[in-house]
């Protein structure tokens, strides 16, 4: 939206783009002249943080799939060596 219209008065304090918990990592470093970082210290980041969860689980879902893989190795090692 403010690509869309960037010569519109945009609010970038309290209720405005620094409180907006969607605003994205590119609009702070695009903006970040106009950045109230007063408010933005606290804003929630919920896209950035929904972003970071998916990202998580899937490095959790990797090494749960790796140890599995290690454990099923290492029992078809046991079972066939003796």
């Amino acid at each position: 939206m403010i690509e869309k219209y960037p010569d519109k008065d945009w609010d970038w304090g309290f209720y405005g783009i620094s409180d907006n918990p969607s605003i994205t990592l590119e609009i702070i470093e695009k903006y970040i002249n106009k950045i109230d970082f007063n408010v933005l210290s606290r804003n929630r980041f919920k896209y950035h943080n929904k972003k970071v969860k998916r990202i998580s689980e899937k490095i959790k879902l990797y090494h749960y799939l790796s140890f599995t893989r290690i454990v099923y190795d290492i029992k078809r090692y046991i079972t066939s060596t003796f």
